[in-house]
């Protein structure tokens, strides 16, 4: 039985490398194992290579062709932004989750937050601490002042 919401990380592309590389460490270092010295940890580390994106990224920005470049260039972006959804959903406690499901949940999180501070908004605009049809003025720090 899993936790609610709990998606398992295996068999999905996120976190491969990671997952292959702890299989690497784990296998290679009991060498009472049959499969020691039968090519099985050798042939894990070259998919380790392979599965390194950055790196292969990396690579083809220094000595790919203008559209490899690209290209390249396009990857890292898809990858800060991947890493920084993993961040985020790790911030929100969300480990282990699949990265479009928690991208969901962290996008309603915020949708929740941005109607409840325009919840405020429009009752601080109500009671005359703002004018009619003010968007700009920021709320946290105007609460601040309202209520020092």
């Amino acid at each position: 039985m899993s936790a609610p919401g709990y998606v398992s990380p295996y068999g999905k592309m996120s976190g491969l490398r990671d997952r292959v590389a702890d299989w690497v460490d784990r296998l290679g270092t009991d060498r009472a194992l049959p499969w020691a010295g039968l090519g099985l940890i050798a042939d894990l580390e070259a998919v380790l290579k392979i599965l390194n994106l950055r790196e292969f990224a990396e690579h083809l920005r220094s000595t790919g062709t203008a559209e490899q470049r690209q290209f390249a260039d396009d990857i890292l972006r898809n990858e800060e932004t991947l890493e920084g959804v993993t961040q985020a959903l790790a911030d929100g406690g969300l480990r282990n989750y699949d990265q479009v499901a928690g991208v969901e949940t962290l996008s309603r999180e915020r949708d929740a937050a941005v109607r409840e501070i325009e919840g405020v908004r429009t009752a601080l605009i109500q009671v005359g601490a703002l004018p009619p049809g003010d968007t700009d003025t920021p709320i946290l720090p105007l609460l601040r002042v309202l209520l020092s």
